[in-house]
C-alpha cells in the first residue's frame, strides 16, 4: 500500500522516548606483534539534552513524554515531543496517508484518495480533493472541498470551509460555510450555517439551518431533513450502506441463478454441480431477501422511536426556490412554487411556519 508509508510514529504520554545509556571504560589492548595498546582518554559524560514535551526522570538517564505527539530530534541532539504536526505542502504520494494523536496543520491541498486522522484537530489551508478527513475536536479548511463524490469529512465538533461540492459532511456541533453547498450530504448536531451563499441539491440536516437561498431557477432537488436527531441520521445513514450493500448482492445472486431456473423450468437436464448451484443460490437469494426486509423494518423502527424527534429551524433570508424537499420525521413538503424569506420549524415530527421561534429551539 503506497499510501500507508509509515513515516509518522505517534507516542503517548507516559512513553520513555529516550534512554541514556551509561558509557563503558575501555580497556588496554595489544598490537599484532604483541606491543601493548593503552587505553586513550576517558570516555566523556553524557547528558539528555531535551525541549519541550518531556520530562526527566531516573536521575537524568530517562525522557518520558508528557504529551501525545511526535518525538522531534533537531540538529543540536535535542530531544522534545510535539503535539502538531504540520505537513509543508500536499497531502500526497510524498507524504501517504496521516493518522496523529495530535494536531495536524497541512499548508497545502488534501489530493484525492488519501485520508487524514487526527486525535484532536485538523486545519487545512488548501482544498480538500476526493478525502477522507476525519478530527476528533474539529476540521477547518480555509480553501473549499471539492470532494467529486468521494470526499468525507466527519468530526464530534465543528467543520468549517469556504466551499463544499459533491462532498459527505458530519459533525456533531456545526457546520459552518461561507459560500455554498452544491450537492452536499451535510449533517450536524447543532447548526447548518451557509453565510454568503445557497444550498444547492444534496441533502442537509441540522437543528437550526440557514442560508441566503435553497434550491436553484432549474429546480434542482434540494432535501432538507428537519427535527431528526443527528444519533439518529447517523444510525440510518449505516443502515443505508448495509441495504445497499446486500442489494447488490441480491442482484448478482439474481442474475446467476436466472439461467439455472430458465433451464430447470424448461425441464433440462442439470449436471449435478448445477443442481448444487441452483440450491445455493436460491438459499442464497432467500437470505439476502430476509436481511433486505430486516434493515428495511430498522430504519423504520429507528425514525419511530420518539428520540429521533427533535425541534429544529430554518432560515432563508433569500429565495427558496421550486424542488426544495422539507422533511421531517412525519411529514415532506415539497416547494412547488418561488418563495423569499421563508422560515420553518419542526416540532413533534411536523413542519411549522411562523413568525415566532419556540422557546426550545433557542440557539
Amino acid at each position: 500500500d503506497f499510501k500507508e508509508l509509515g513515516l509518522l510514529q505517534n507516542v503517548n504520554k507516559g512513553d520513555v522516548v529516550a534512554q541514556l545509556i551509561e558509557p563503558i571504560q575501555g580497556e588496554d589492548g595489544r598490537r599484532i606483534d604483541g606491543s601493548p595498546i593503552e587505553f586513550g582518554k576517558p570516555p566523556k559524560e553524557v547528558k539528555i539534552k531535551f525541549l519541550t514535551g518531556v520530562a526527566i526522570s531516573n536521575e537524568g538517564k530517562t525522557l518520558t513524554a508528557t504529551v501525545d505527539g511526535r518525538v522531534r530530534i533537531n540538529h543540536q541532539n535535542q530531544v522534545s515531543v510535539e503535539n502538531v504536526y504540520t505537513v509543508l505542502g500536499d497531502v500526497g504520494p510524498e507524504t501517504g496517508n496521516i493518522d496523529f494523536v495530535g494536531c495536524v496543520a497541512i499548508s497545502g491541498s488534501v489530493g484525492s484518495g488519501f485520508i487524514v486522522k487526527s486525535a484532536e484537530t485538523v486545519l487545512i489551508r488548501g482544498h480538500v480533493e476526493g478525502a477522507v478527513i476525519d478530527a476528533a475536536k474539529g476540521i477547518t479548511v480555509h480553501g473549499g472541498i471539492a470532494g467529486a463524490g468521494k470526499a468525507t469529512l466527519k468530526t464530534p465538533a465543528d467543520i468549517r470551509c469556504r466551499y463544499a461540492q459533491d462532498a459527505t459532511l458530519i459533525a456533531g456541533g456545526s457546520i459552518l460555510v461561507k459560500e455554498s453547498l452544491l450537492r452536499v450530504n451535510a449533517s450536524a448536531g447543532k447548526m447548518i450555517d451557509v453565510q454568503n451563499g445557497g444550498v444547492v441539491g444534496g441533502r442537509i440536516s441540522a437543528a437550526v439551518i440557514r442560508a441566503k437561498s435553497f434550491g436553484s431557477e432549474s429546480d434542482t432537488r434540494t432535501v432538507i431533513d428537519m427535527g431528526i436527531a443527528i444519533r439518529s441520521k447517523m444510525k440510518c445513514y449505516a443502515l443505508e450502506g448495509q441495504f445497499i450493500q446486500k442489494r447488490l448482492e441480491l442482484l448478482k445472486a439474481r442474475e446467476s441463478l436466472k439461467p439455472l431456473l430458465d433451464k430447470h423450468n424448461a425441464r433440462k437436464i442439470l449436471s449435478d454441480e448445477e443442481k448444487a448451484d441452483l440450491d445455493r443460490l436460491e438459499d442464497e437469494v432467500e437470505t439476502l431477501e430476509l436481511v433486505i426486509l430486516k434493515l428495511t423494518s430498522e430504519v423504520t423502527g429507528v425514525m419511530a422511536n420518539s428520540d429521533t424527534q427533535t425541534l429544529a429551524q430554518l432560515q432563508v433570508a433569500g429565495k427558496v426556490y421550486p424542488g426544495v424537499v422539507l422533511s421531517t420525521v412525519h411529514m415532506e413538503k415539497v416547494v412547488r412554487e418561488e418563495k423569499i424569506g421563508l422560515k420553518v420549524f419542526a416540532v413533534e415530527g411536523k413542519l411549522t411556519s411562523g413568525d415566532a421561534k419556540p422557546p426550545e429551539a433557542a440557539e
